[in-house]
């Protein structure tokens, strides 16, 4: 079994590879027009990313995962850095809101199919 990769509000996700689970440290920019038409671009601290996409999760998984990604609130995410293979902590929000679909039936349970969302740092990352 491999090592849990992301866990939100204590709810520990299943194994992804890594073109199914994607942390990234994020440039963050915000662009503005002045008086005189000129455009800037302020930069700010990076934030964490994470893209994630899961076939066949459970109905137990999703029906305690959905709720909580669907919500406006700040999220507890643990997650794990592939490269360093360190785990952070980190408040984030859900960007892309998952929107499963039942794949099939097994021995009596669906299982559900794409579970893909999308979670962003509330906070930039002050020392990156």
């Amino acid at each position: 079994m491999k090592d849990t990769q992301l866990i939100i509000n204590n709810i520990a996700l299943p194994y992804a590879s890594h073109d199914t689970y994607k942390p990234s440290l994020t440039p963050r920019t915000s662009y503005q027009r002045m008086i005189s038409g000129r455009m800037i671009a302020e930069k700010a601290a990076p934030y964490w990313k994470i893209d994630y996409s899961y076939d066949k999760a459970s109905d137990a998984l999703v029906g305690a995962l959905l709720p909580l990604l669907r919500g406006d609130t700040d999220l507890d995410v643990a997650f794990v850095i592939p490269d360093s293979g360190d785990m952070l902590l980190r408040a984030m929000k859900c960007t892309t809101k998952p929107n499963p679909s039942i794949a099939f039936w097994s021995k009596g349970k669906h299982q559900w199919h794409s579970l893909v969302f999308t979670l962003e740092a509330v906070e930039g990352e002050d020392d990156a």
